[in-house]
């Protein structure tokens, strides 16, 4: 079956017409690992990377910790980010918060993650000059983010040292441009 548009079209639009989309978290164009809403604008080859595959598994612990971070960010207002990836057994977010955590606290935090999940806000990564990047979260430094950008220079593979590509859910950035 060939697909074929004259216009862009989304990477999980693809997978959705092959049928390969169901259990896709992600996908890879031509090797190179995408978010379902990465435009193809050339022939390409595309496949899904779905919720069983390890790398799969990785992507949505890393959403989630960013979803955990808007939740405490939520409850606890005055918290600061620092980064939040996912790791072997799981994920975990540096915070800075104001008083302190307890395990008490846990239940309202996932509530508030439940919440946030059904109130379908746009999640998007968004693909800024380097230094805009940095501008942006050098600004928002004070109120949001703990002082990432001194924390955790830019080196990954995010980070083409041109672009940059830090995540933004419903207004709120949750993640600096990579290090």
């Amino acid at each position: 079956m060939e697909l074929f548009s004259p216009e862009a079209l989304e990477a999980g639009e693809i997978l959705s017409r092959w049928g390969k989309g169901a259990d896709a978290v992600a996908a890879r164009i031509d090797g190179e690992p995408v978010d379902l809403t990465a435009a193809i604008e050339k022939d390409s080859f595309v496949e899904p990377i779905p919720s069983s595959s390890r790398e799969g598994l990785d992507i949505l612990r890393h959403s989630t910790s960013h979803l955990m971070a808007q939740a405490v960010q939520r409850l606890f207002p005055g918290t600061r980010l620092g980064i939040g990836p996912s790791i072997e057994d799981g994920f975990y977010y540096d915070m800075e918060v104001a008083g302190t955590l307890t395990e008490e606290d846990l239940p309202r935090i996932e509530e508030e993650m439940r919440r946030i999940s059904s109130e379908d806000i746009l999640v998007e990564r968004l693909l800024l000059p380097r230094e805009e990047a940095l501008a942006l979260f050098r600004e928002r430094d004070a109120s949001t983010n703990w002082n990432w950008y001194r924390r955790y220079p830019m080196s990954s593979s995010r980070s083409t040292g041109k672009e940059s590509s830090p995540t933004s859910a419903g207004g709120l950035m949750l993640s600096p441009p990579p290090r």
